[in-house]
């Protein structure tokens, strides 16, 4: 059992990796320029917003300890940005789909797995086939 669940880790990592990691020409004509602006506006305050508490989470568990009161606390700020984080991905993939990397680029890429990976696993496992898909179509 445990062994399997690893292997699923493993292998959304990997789906997760490879899709950040596309890179692809041109533009999606359906697009405006200040829709585009704003979507890489939204992913810029989401990376921002997910990997700033992470940061300092982290800081604080080598500091005081990762059962510290500090540390906690800032667990709980971190998961509270991530849940508003998530909301705003799954908004954004449920309405529009899988971005193209000529929009968002690999930035606005690696913010959508790095959001999606620190996920549930049903999260992850429903945005899988629209991963594969974006991997397919702009690889």
């Amino acid at each position: 059992m445990k062994n399997s669940v690893m292997r699923l880790i493993l292998i959304i990592m990997l789906l997760s990796i490879i899709s950040c990691s596309i890179k692809t020409e041109g533009d999606q004509a359906s697009n405006s320029d200040n829709s585009k602006e704003n979507l890489v506006a939204i992913l810029d305050t989401i990376w921002k917003s997910e990997q700033e508490p992470i940061r300092l989470r982290d800081s604080l568990g080598k500091v005081h300890g990762y059962e510290s009161e500090e540390f906690q606390k800032q667990n709980e700020i971190y998961h509270r940005s991530h849940d508003l984080n998530e909301k705003k991905i799954l908004e954004i993939l449920d309405t529009q789909g899988w971005p193209d990397i000529s929009i968002v680029g690999e930035q606005g890429h690696l913010t959508i797995c790095n959001v999606l990976q620190h996920s549930g696993i049903e999260v992850r496992k429903k945005y899988i086939p629209m991963m594969k898909k974006a991997v397919k179509e702009q690889g």
